[in-house]
Parts: C-alpha cells; structure tokens; sequence
C-alpha cells in the first residue's frame, strides 16, 4: 500500500507544448496535500506540505535531483463536506381516519411491541417486518404477513402461535390476548391500522401531525429512520472517481475525533437535485439505491453514503461533518514524482533516463493515475529502480 494519496482527487497534469522542448527540460512542479494512510492501524495521518517552482532550464543543474522509478500502490484521497444523520428515512402513513391523540417526541426510539402513535386513543403497534401492513387479518388468512405477524407474537412472549403463514385458532387466541393487553377491542382479529411494519426498531425524526389534529388514509403521521447512523457527502461529475463502493471513509466529527467508515451506497444525481437526507433531516439514507455502485453514469454528482460504527459518533446526532474518501486506486504500477515529467513534442511527456555513467537521454512515456504528487507512468526504456531526473525539493 502507498504511505500517502492525494487529497484533492486526480491532479492535472502539466501542458506540453509552448517553449518547451526535450534540449529545454521542464519539470513541472505543483502545489499538493499529502495525506499518509496508515493501513495497519486502520486511520489516518495528516501531514500537510507544500511547495511551488518555476520550471527549470536545462542549464539549471543546481536543482536538479535524482531518483528511482517506484513500483507501487496509488491510491487518490478527496476531502468532501458531508453531514451526520440517521439512515433509511421513511414516512409513516395513517391507515385509518381519526384524531392523533398521542405521539411520541422527536429523537424517541420505538421498539417492537411499543406504541408509535394513537387515534382515536387506540395506539398504533410497532412490529418488526419487511412486508407492510395492507390488509386486515383474522381466523383463515394465509400468506407472507400473516407469517410475519405470527413471527411478532411469538417474539412478544405469546405462546401457541402457528408458524405456518395460516391464521389459526392459536393465532387467533394470541391475538385476543395481545388485544387486551394493549387496550384495544377484543376481537381476535389485527385490523388495518392497528399495527405498522418496519424492518427493526425505529428513531422518530418529525411528527407532521400536531397534537389533536385530523388524520387521514395515506398522509404522512411520522418520518421515521433507522437508528443506525451515517454521513452522506456530494462529489461533483468531475470527482466521482474519489468513491469506491465498499471503500474506507474517515469522518472527523465536529469535536476533532475521527471515526472510520465505509461507503455502502452510491447514488447519481441529476443536475439540481440536492441528493435528499442530509444533515437537516436527521436522515441521510441510501436515497433509493445505489444509481450505479461504480459511480458512473450520466448524472452531474453522485451522493457517498458512509456507515458508521454503532455509537461512534457519540452525543452527536445531526452534524456537518468532514470526510476524507479513499477513492481510484491502481496496485503495484510503476510511478515517479510528478516533477519528473518533462513536456515533449505538443501533446506526450517523458522523463529524462541517467544512464551509467551519468549519460542522460529522455524517454517517451505515458501516464496513468495522479495521486499523492507522483504519476503512474509506461513506457520503453523505463522499469522499476531507472533512474530518472526530478527537481530537488
């Protein structure tokens, strides 16, 4: 693995042409942030240098240094603004008409078997499950909900619950006694509206109903997210290079720590979309899928969904935050600084060989990647350990 990437994305590299000519060497060198990646220790160490030239001639030996060719890893860092929030943002709908006579405040967790709001002064159960609720179920009913609800009841400490996906009469006696415990009619059979599915346990994040206030089928009664936290961030078209799916993140946090992650969804966005979540929301979920995990496509941005460790980011909640992405990477390719290159002809670049001896002759290459002031280079007449001229430091 490289020590240290660049942490502005791909650098461009210096023009050809003009007044310079191979007889009239030009190393070019340009402004970089160096950021060392410590792979061992899972983190990052920031050393920040700098440092700027005018070209040299080809009678200014006095700047001159030498070097090997390196064959090694590469590896492109981008800084990026992200923001704190909460994962997988969801509206839940009411299901039947009525008043809202409780609801729980913003921020409050909501487990299985908890109430996630009232109508009418009926509260409405939380129960885990991918399916959501779309029917009333009673003695006789069969299917994948019916399975699911079982599943709850059972979870729930109810005993004689059939297992099968058919509402029986263990069910259905499970469910009397669920009815009661909860203070709803007794009638053994889960009415629409009497309980939600989600997938777990969910953070409430707004409350779009005031307290009293009508609600009606299909409105919006609550935004809810997961309580798993992540940290979304905007690259621009030209940087959708910087994000890997699956890749390392490290995300500093608002008091200087730094947390590491990992991107798990990529989402394109389109020219004057604001890519949705954020901070703001308290939700900056995966936005729908991953619009293509490579980044491409034709979209103006992609939106970086980072994962954080459970209870990493501490007291904070909703927070803008930085991000440092580990982004393009080739492995074990042959590289020299940047200030190697020298501009030949109009439009291709090479390096100036030291031969034995101290004969020096310049050599045709092509580049490859930018990353960390080096540049992945190919070509005849140059392999690992030539030596090659750059301007001295």
């Amino acid at each position: 693995m490289p020590s240290a990437a660049s942490t502005t994305g791909p650098e461009t590299p210096p023009t050809p042409g003009g007044k310079r000519s191979p007889s009239r060497r030009a190393a070019i060198v340009v402004t970089s942030i160096a950021v060392a990646l410590l792979v061992g220790g899972g983190g990052y160490i920031w050393a920040t240098t700098a440092s700027s030239a005018p070209a040299r001639s080809a009678a200014d030996r006095s700047v001159v240094d030498t070097v090997a060719v390196e064959r090694s890893d590469l590896v492109v860092i981008k800084q990026v603004q992200g923001g704190l929030g909460y994962a997988d943002p969801q509206d839940t709908t009411g299901r039947v008409a009525g008043t809202l006579t409780s609801a729980p405040d913003a921020g409050s967790v909501i487990e299985r078997g908890k109430t996630l709001y009232s109508v009418d002064n009926a509260p409405v159960t939380l129960m885990y499950g991918d399916l959501p609720a779309w029917r009333a179920m009673s003695r006789g009913a069969k299917g994948p909900d019916v399975r699911q609800l079982q599943s709850n009841l059972r979870a729930l400490g109810y005993t004689g619950v059939e297992t099968s996906g058919t509402f029986g009469t263990g069910t259905e006696a499970a469910v009397k006694r669920w009815q009661q415990q909860r203070g709803l009619r007794v009638t053994g059979e889960v009415s629409l509206g009497q309980v939600e599915f989600a997938p777990a346990e969910r953070r409430v994040s707004q409350v779009k109903v005031g307290h009293g206030g009508r609600i009606e089928p299909g409105a919006t009664v609550l935004t809810t997210t997961s309580t798993r936290q992540q940290v979304r961030a905007k690259l621009d078209a030209k940087d959708r290079g910087a994000a890997r799916k699956g890749a390392p993140a490290t995300v500093t946090l608002p008091d200087g720590r730094r947390v590491n992650g990992k991107v798990a969804a990529l989402t394109s966005r389109a020219s004057g979309d604001d890519g949705g979540g954020g901070a703001g929301q308290g939700g900056t979920g995966s936005g729908g899928g991953s619009g293509g995990s490579d980044g491409s496509g034709g979209s103006d941005g992609l939106d970086v969904d980072i994962t954080l460790p459970p209870r990493s980011a501490g007291s904070f909640s909703q927070a803008p935050v930085k991000v440092s992405l580990v982004g393009e990477k080739k492995e074990k390719v042959l590289n020299v600084p940047v200030t190697a290159l020298l501009a030949v002809g109009s439009d291709g670049y090479g390096v100036r060989v030291v031969r034995n001896g101290g004969k020096t002759t310049v050599v045709p290459v092509s580049t490859g990647l930018f990353a960390n002031g080096r540049v992945e280079i190919s070509g005849k007449g140059v392999a690992e350990g030539t030596k090659v001229e750059v301007a001295a430091p």
